[in-house]
């Protein structure tokens, strides 16, 4: 087969190899993985119905996002798979599909961060003004690059000029990306030891180390890889369509994350009582067991309920993730207590 010709095109059969069947294997894995996403959206609708307004709606969100992504790239791959046989001439050049699904997995990608950088800020306390200012920084920095990121993805448009756009906004655009990744992931492990110290719920905090490590193994591990290849080989299409698969490879781990929240609360031994938080403070809202009255031995709906004892809470939901105190001492679920009523 290599004596035949090459094809009529604009460029050399390799080249064309190279660009679209990348495009197309990267297309592939990406459909299978906003698939697996769509399933989770649908797990997530079906099994965590009291959540918030402001939960579902942004879970809702994030599966648009991932539809539009999917949808311009499928666009992409016909276009040069399919299109480009009766029109070669159109090989070279780029497409509004293609770019305008880059840019919206930059965008997924930023909302998915503000969610976790969020989370952190309602877990820690300590360093929480330190921690937030930091993460707040690089996000800022990586929004920066990956709107010029999608700039100039537009403006050069050819294909064959990409590779001007990788060391002035793609390679600093991951390396941002991967040192946020990596600084969110460590804090929640460094938040999660410091938790230690109840023996049946080292069981818990150990699997929520292991999440939070899994969570952006992944995730970072892809982008590194596209990082290292972008330097190595800047003119690779190879390296530049694994975008496709990242941003839903975020999508995965963030619905991921929403839908182990009942296995977690299984290995934790949590009842049904939380101290769920805002936005603000961290709690809004205490939700507890109706009390038994002495006097008259039945139960009742009243000042109790607003003001619980320490043995009525038995686990605290910061964001999407929950404590549980089943296992914890009189003083610390009365510290968990009387903290909670303070931010109420």
């Amino acid at each position: 087969m290599s004596g035949l010709p090459d094809r009529p095109t604009p460029m050399s059969q390799s080249m064309y190899e190279e660009i679209y069947g990348a495009s197309l294997v990267s297309g592939q894995v990406m459909l299978a993985l906003y698939g697996i996403a769509s399933l989770q959206a649908y797990m997530y609708f079906m099994t965590y119905q009291n959540d918030s307004i402001r939960m579902k709606m942004l879970v809702g969100s994030i599966w648009i996002l991932a539809t539009l992504h999917a949808i311009f790239l499928s666009h992409t791959v016909w276009h040069y798979s399919v299109k480009s046989y009766t029109r070669p001439e159109i090989l070279p050049y780029g497409e509004w599909s293609v770019y305008a699904g880059v840019t919206v997995g930059i965008f997924i990608c930023f909302i998915l961060q503000i969610f976790f950088v969020r989370m952190i800020y309602l877990m820690t306390k300590r360093w929480r003004k330190l921690l937030t200012v930091t993460m707040v920084i690089l996000l800022s920095a990586q929004t920066a690059f990956g709107v010029y990121f999608a700039y100039s993805l537009f403006h050069l448009w050819e294909l064959l000029r990409l590779h001007e756009a990788v060391f002035t906004a793609m390679v600093p655009y991951y390396l941002l990306r991967v040192v946020l990744d990596a600084t969110v992931s460590a804090t929640l492990c460094i938040i999660l030891y410091d938790a230690r110290g109840f023996n049946r719920s080292m069981k818990l905090i150990k699997t929520l180390i292991v999440y939070s490590m899994n969570r952006f193994l992944l995730t970072t591990v892809v982008v590194i890889a596209q990082t290292i290849v972008l330097i190595a080989k800047p003119k690779s299409i190879w390296a530049m369509v694994i975008e496709f698969i990242s941003a839903q490879l975020y999508v995965n781990s963030f619905l991921a994350m929403l839908n182990s929240r009942n296995r977690l609360r299984n290995i934790g031994g949590q009842e049904s009582v939380y101290v769920y938080s805002n936005s603000r403070q961290g709690v809004s809202a205490i939700s507890v067991p109706r009390f038994k009255h002495e006097s008259y031995g039945e139960t009742q709906r009243g000042e109790e309920d607003k003001y619980p004892t320490s043995d009525s809470i038995s686990g605290i939901r910061v964001g999407t993730e929950t404590v549980a105190l089943s296992d914890f001492s009189l003083e610390a679920k009365a510290e968990a207590s009387r903290a909670a009523l303070e931010h109420a």
